[in-house]
């Protein structure tokens, strides 16, 4: 069935000719739309302040009959400024604060709809004056611990309410929080019922429909949980193929009950899913029995039983449940458990031969082996498939989306050489740049589909360097820009991509709109402050300090708890900067030196103390001779300052002394490095490291190793190993052992890491497992690869390897002087069942062609089909040791040498 596409979005809506804030233009100045002149803004904006309250109050009632919430918000906070006594101004406020806060819910906006549902509770008149329809506003924008308090107070003043009744038994269906109960008073239907209620849900959430309406079966018609003795009865109808008996139970469930209503849309379920109603049950001991079959391989028994179940399951068309059936056998053949030829075999014996072709192409499709070749063979073939024109696009865009995303996942762009023209234009592949292919994929999924989200968002994450990828990139993300006009999501992305172009101007552009679109998304206000603080550095640096000034007051008043340092810190730097201007905080104009002191001071007299000590951190790491207004002098005036606040860090907890010291990245549109604070704060408060706790200090232990800190770093393990407890102590003991391997040359043993990790407990070992890899980082050799895959025996091992010796991304991983040439096995048990792979004596080239050729026959690969050798080399390559191997054949094998290998082995190296 065509699935029909809404055309909606704030393009296709007429906007009243009476503007004011929240009256935005749908397109931004980038080429879109033609902006808005400032005297026209003026113009309506002095033509709302003029206006009467009961012209804006009016005007905010019809915006909110219209449901256009946001903007209806804004013209009914002017109205109640002008009138702040009106009680039916905020009636109306709180009314449409709470429309707003469901809509950004149904949108999954949650962080936006919980801020404006604190607007919400702070203009929410007295319970006792409460409407009905105000009680049902408050009680689905609330939980049930707040909603349930605020209906007790309206029972006691103005009766029970149905519908309020019926909100709280559907919530209690999925929160069965018996104790919040206690709030309503004894004339609450619902507490009339609560023991018929618990019993009843018990029984329906273990399916036992049966029983769950045995246990209601004194509830009368009346009641609040009427409904569900309704939904018991469906149920057992169904289970008892009583089609007329479930229709006549569903029919009876009212539209306003919450949650239970969508089962008014499955009335015709017998007409859309005969198979429910017309065939019997399929024992699980049938099931087994069928995959037993399936594993051992016995194709002509289970090919019976395939066809016997689908017959039980839906007598009319059995070819149906057959297709469902060999969908859930699919992913037998991704584990290994089934080969490509059975699943061939069983789909040629099952499915006529197009739908056989059908399966199988999406079988290699999902497999993603092959997978430009193989998601333009399956995209050939859904026409067969979804027969609607409207579906057939829907379900390419589909494919080429999850392709496009599991190529960049991968890293297989490159693999898209030597493709044909066909397999190019049926990706939407123009371009020979395997970046900018990707993107036109990515494309052609939107242009099929201009409701995909996900391949919006995929766009946006994909890799972009080039001139030519970026635009491309630009127009996906403007359509995306246009199409979800409520979402700030893509304005962020647009600014992300217009600051890779140094297109300031522009991100700023789209930073303003996503705040128009979100101005209560935390995010979103974090994205704006991180372009305000890059345009002020910039023109910090140009000396264009009025604009400073500007975007300075902005960043101060959009600041929260994250930003508030940063901002700090440009607000010290201007002060520094600017002389015979305008101070940002007020006075006379000054033309005398600046005292650093005061202008610290008089910043970070409003911060908490964490605060203030993040902002002295971010000034310190900074100010260096040279730099911006900073000399020697200077420095000195803000280390006088510092080290005061510096002593006081044992008033913070250890992990917000971890947080100082470890920062985190700053966060997008202008991702940056964190600058290093260990040695900032060590250098003025030595006994720092002793206010952190054992589970905040291993964080801090390699960021000291980042630093070059090695020594202070081994020296602070061994006073906490005085007094650690588990796991802690034995990570620390493992972080020392590895420190000393860093630091001593000598000859590395596997037995002293064993024996830490041997003593660990099951549930501490991915503790060590993420340590061990996170410090590979520092090591180098054959500790770096045991590190990275946490095997410790490749410590022992006289392999000299790349792998082995930690020099697999090195240049000299190429180098035949590299390889062992005495013999010894390489990886031994390199693949269940064959044996080693011995490079055996003298050159290890040619002996390599014959061992490479003994690989291929035993697995069984001679004279075997193309895919069948694609599957197993995947296998292979899974495994991070033979991959190795294999690498390193293809690249030092030289062209020459190539055709004295077979068909089969050159297939398994080169593909």
């Amino acid at each position: 069935m065509a699935t029909e596409r809404p055309s909606g979005g704030l393009l296709n809506k007429k906007v009243d000719s009476f503007s004011g804030p929240g009256f935005y233009p749908a397109k931004l100045p980038n080429g879109m739309a033609k902006k808005k002149s400032k005297k026209t803004r003026k113009t309506e904006r002095k033509k709302l302040l003029n206006a009467p309250s009961a012209q804006l109050m009016e005007k905010g009632r019809s915006l909110t009959a219209a449901g256009n919430y946001r903007e209806a918000i804004d013209i009914l906070k002017l109205a109640l400024k002008k009138d702040e006594t009106n009680t039916e101004i905020k009636t109306l406020l709180f009314r449409t604060y709470a429309l707003r806060e469901t809509q950004l819910r149904q949108k999954g906006m949650v962080k936006e709809a919980d801020v404006i549902h604190a607007h919400t509770l702070s203009f929410r008149p007295d319970v006792q004056a409460l409407s009905e329809n105000d009680l049902i506003l408050i009680m689905k924008a609330s939980p049930l611990q707040e909603a349930l308090p605020s209906y007790a107070e309206y029972i006691s003043s103005a009766g029970p309410s149905s519908e309020a009744e019926h909100i709280i038994a559907s919530r209690l269906l999925t929160d069965p929080r018996w104790d919040l109960l206690d709030a309503l008073p004894d004339t609450s239907p619902l507490k009339r019922d609560l023991c018929v209620f618990r019993d009843a849900l018990k029984w329906m959430n273990e399916a036992r429909w049966k029983k769950a309406l045995a246990a209601m079966r004194s509830v009368s018609r009346t009641s609040p949980i009427a409904p569900l003795k309704m939904l018991c009865r469906a149920m057992a109808c169904f289970y008892g193929k009583d089609e007329d008996g479930m229709n006549r139970a569903l029919s009876m469930i009212p539209e306003s009950f919450p949650i239970l209503s969508v089962f008014r849309r499955v009335e015709r379920l017998p007409q859309n899913f005969p198979v429910l109603w017309e065939g019997r049950q399929v024992a699980e001991d049938e099931i087994h029995s069928l995959l037993s079959d399936l594993k051992t391989q016995r194709l002509k028994a289970a090919i019976g039983k395939i066809k016997q179940i689908s017959q039980a399951l839906f007598p009319p068309a059995p070819q149906a449940a057959v297709r469902q059936i060999l969908q859930m056998i699919m992913p037998m053949g991704f584990s290994g458990i089934l080969d490509e030829d059975v699943l061939q075999e069983l789909a040629e014996a099952l499915l006529s031969e197009a739908d056989a072709a059908v399966f199988m192409a999406q079988y290699y499709f999902l497999a993603a082996e092959d997978i430009f070749e193989e998601t333009a063979d399956y995209l050939n073939m859904l026409d067969s498939e979804f027969a609607d024109p409207s579906d057939l696009r829907i379900a390419s865009s589909l494919v080429l989306t999850d392709a496009a995303g599991q190529i960049s996942k991968r890293h297989m762009a490159d693999d898209m050489y030597g493709l044909s023209v066909r397999t190019l234009k049926s990706l939407g592949i123009a371009s020979k740049d395997a970046e900018t292919a990707l993107i036109e994929m990515t494309l052609k999924a939107i242009e099929l589909d201009p409701e995909n989200r996900s391949a919006y968002d995929l766009l946006a994450n994909l890799p972009r360097s080039s001139r030519k990828s970026k635009q491309l990139a630009e127009q996906g993300l403007l359509r995306m820009y246009e199409r979800f006009s409520d979402d700030p999501e893509p304005c962020l992305a647009l600014s992300r991509l217009y600051y890779e172009k140094n297109a300031f101007r522009q991100a700023e552009t789209m930073l303003e709109a996503a705040m128009k679109r979100a101005p209560y998304d935390e995010r979103v206000r974090e994205y704006r402050i991180t372009g305000l603080l890059h345009a002020i550095e910039r023109n910090l640096q140009r000396k264009k300090l009025h604009i400073v000034k500007q975007d300075l007051e902005k960043a101060v008043k959009l600041s929260g708890k994250n930003t508030k340092p940063p901002v700090a810190v440009k607000q010290v730097r201007f002060e520094m900067e600017q002389t015979g201007q305008l101070p940002l905080f007020g006075g006379e104009i000054q033309t005398e030196k600046k005292d650093i002191r005061s202008i610290i001071a008089t910043v970070l007299s409003p911060m908490l103390l964490f605060d203030r000590l993040k902002t002295l951190a971010l000034l310190a790491a900074e100010a260096r001779p040279g730099y911006g207004p900073w000399d020697t002098a200077k420095i000195r005036q803000l280390d006088a300052v510092f080290r005061p606040y510096a002593a006081r860090m044992k008033e913070l907890p250890s992990s917000q002394i971890r947080r100082l010291l470890v920062p985190e990245e700053d966060r997008p549109p202008y991702r940056m490095k964190p600058k290093p604070m260990i040695s900032i704060f060590l250098d003025r408060q030595p006994k720092i490291l002793n206010l952190l706790l054992d589970e905040d200090v291993l964080p801090v232990l390699e960021a000291m190793l980042a630093s070059g800190l090695t020594k202070a770093c081994a020296k602070e393990i061994r006073r906490r190993q005085k007094t650690a407890k588990k796991p802690f102590d034995h990570l620390l003991a493992f972080y020392s052992l590895v420190i000393r391997h860093i630091t001593d040359k000598t000859d590395r043993n596997a037995e002293p890491f064993e024996t830490i990790v041997n003593q660990v407990e099951d549930r501490y070992r991915e503790l060590f497992r993420a340590a061990s890899r996170r410090l590979s980082v520092f090591a180098e050799g054959r500790l770096k690869a045991a590190l990275e895959h946490f095997n410790f025996k490749l410590l022992n091992t006289g392999c000299t390897c790349p792998m082995c010796t930690g020099r697999a991304g090195e240049a000299e991983f190429f180098d035949p002087d590299g390889f062992d040439e005495n013999g010894e096995a390489f990886f031994p048990n390199i693949f269940d069942g064959l044996g080693e792979l011995p490079w055996g004596e003298g050159n290890p080239l040619k002996s390599a062609i014959s061992d490479i050729e003994q690989l291929v026959d035993e697995m069984g690969l001679r004279g075997a089909p193309e895919k069948i050798i694609r599957k197993r080399r995947r296998e292979l390559y899974n495994n991070f040791q033979i991959r190795m191997v294999l690498e390193m054949f293809a690249d030092l094998m030289p062209d020459e040498m190539k055709p004295l290998l077979s068909r089969e082995a050159r297939m398994l190296v080169w593909v």
